[in-house]
């Protein structure tokens, strides 16, 4: 199994977004449980002008609005650790 190591930069990024508690946990729940099992698909969707990160999308629903994520997750380093290197929120 992958290990998923969020930066203190993305966790401090997350805080900002003022996500309430059920979205921020299934957030978290996304992070460190699907992130790794979606790599093996995900991983060849690289980020155009970085070719250490890939990207990956993450919707959650919230009432009638939807959460999207945006990261760019970097498996640079080894393809058993991934760093989301970044992450944009968007609600619709």
């Amino acid at each position: 199994m992958r290990e998923v190591r969020v930066p203190a930069t993305v966790s401090q990024r997350i805080r900002e977004f003022g996500l309430s508690r059920p979205v921020l946990v299934s957030l978290l729940t996304h992070f460190h449980a699907n992130l790794s099992n979606d790599y093996p698909a995900s991983r060849r969707n690289r980020v155009r002008n970085d070719d250490r990160c890939y990207r990956y999308r993450i919707v959650i629903a919230d009432g009638d609005a939807r959460h999207l994520f945006l990261l760019a997750v970097d498996d640079s380093t080894s393809p058993d650790h991934l760093i989301p290197a970044d992450i944009v929120h968007s609600v619709r």
